[in-house]
């Protein structure tokens, strides 16, 4: 088995728990952990992956131990069901005594009585509670899954069948994988795609001809020696363009300037340096 496998596993159960594992790159600072994940709650972990077997190096270890003693975790992972495990120990606080009245405080249930239970309190982006318990807040439905059924089984996500993200009537709410989920989505026509997505519902908002970024902020678009692969200064292109219209050939100014023949005379006919 690769790394990259252990990887993406890491990933699918950071999103499927709301967070972001974002990917760790230093050239001044060697031996990071190669993911930093960050979860509802607060909860910061740091990543490091390996393919089976692997260990660290001494490098990386004595950076672990580093972020260890200020008090950060760091946790290596080089099997997928050390991915499980470490999802699983996530999901670990038990049901207090008192944590369902807390739950059931933030809660407005339907007249109905099929209808949803609309969460009260705060809500991701998406628009699914949120519900601390123990340290770290997971998402309101899950929390409702575990006080009413118990522990949800690794690699499982918590469906709506009502489509309600903010409901937690457990009785609307049932098991399955990150594929029944994805086709769940599908099913119900959320999955952005095709004539679904907003670039074809909404043309009109893409930010395109003067709308675009480099039309509103043409500031911040590299130009002339700005850029990294710049070769010329604006002064020698002026001189380029000069001795062409003095009936240099672009054969010679090109000798002159140790450049090629195509460069100049893209230089000449305002392909590149366009601005000047």
């Amino acid at each position: 088995m690769r790394e990259s496998r252990v990887e993406a596993a890491l990933k699918a159960a950071v999103e499927a728990e709301g967070g972001l594992a974002i990917k760790l790159a230093s050239v001044n600072r060697r031996g990071l952990p190669d993911r930093l994940i960050l979860l509802p709650g607060g909860r910061v972990d740091f990543i490091e992956l390996k393919a089976p077997g692997k260990k660290p190096r001494i490098l990386q270890a004595r950076m672990h131990n580093r972020i260890r003693e200020l008090g950060a975790r760091v946790a290596v992972i080089d099997t997928l069901e050390k991915v499980a495990a470490w999802r699983a120990a996530l999901c670990s606080d038990t049901v207090t005594h008192d944590l369902p009245q807390a739950f059931a405080a933030k809660i407005r249930k339907a007249d109905q009585p099929d209808g949803c239970w609309e969460w009260q309190a705060s809500k991701n982006k998406k628009g699914y509670g949120l519900f601390k318990m123990g340290d770290r807040a997971i998402g309101a439905h899950r929390a409702s899954w575990m006080i009413h059924f118990g522990s949800i089984p690794d690699g499982s996500c918590v469906l709506h069948r009502c489509d309600n993200p903010p409901c937690v009537n457990p009785d609307h709410l049932f098991l399955g994988t990150i594929n029944d989920n994805n086709q769940d989505m599908k099913a119900k026509g959320r999955y952005a795609s095709g004539d679904g997505s907003g670039a074809r519902k909404h043309p009109e908002r893409l930010a395109r001809g003067e709308r675009h970024g480099w039309s509103t902020h043409p500031e911040s678009l590299p130009r002339g020696e700005s850029r990294k692969n710049a070769r010329f200064t604006p002064a020698e292109v002026l001189e380029i363009r000069s001795m062409s219209a003095a009936g240099i050939s672009q054969r010679e100014i090109a000798k002159q300037f140790g450049a090629s023949r195509s460069t100049v005379r893209q230089i000449i006919e305002r392909k590149t340096w366009s601005h000047l």
